[in-house]
């Protein structure tokens, strides 16, 4: 094993990192999605970021929030269509997701 270094533990991305993210992704959707760089989404958290962060980094953390705002969607409607609790509101989405950011 040549090398011996090991990469320190970057911090965990800070939620205004989390907002610049999902902002930078909404505003620039059509683009990145259609196999464009994720440099100018990356030059903007990193303008707040406490540490410099990757196009990597970036791209991974966008997954983990949509895995995330999923998983609650999910138990959302799963509360929802659950019996007993009397009729329920179900949310779109889009509120599921900015109550996720929100906390």
């Amino acid at each position: 094993m040549a090398n011996t270094e090991r990469k320190s533990k970057k911090r965990n991305f800070t939620q205004c990192e989390v907002e610049v993210i999902v902002g930078e992704v909404e505003k620039r959707r059509k683009m990145l999605f259609g196999g464009h760089s994720w440099q100018t989404l990356a030059d903007g958290v990193n303008a707040v970021a406490s540490q410099p962060r990757t196009m990597a980094e970036i791209k991974k953390k966008w997954s983990d929030i949509k895995v995330e705002a999923k998983k609650r969607l999910a138990l959302h409607r799963q509360s929802v269509s659950a019996t007993g609790g009397g009729k329920g509101t179900l949310f779109s989405a889009n509120v599921i997701f900015c109550c996720f950011l929100n906390g």
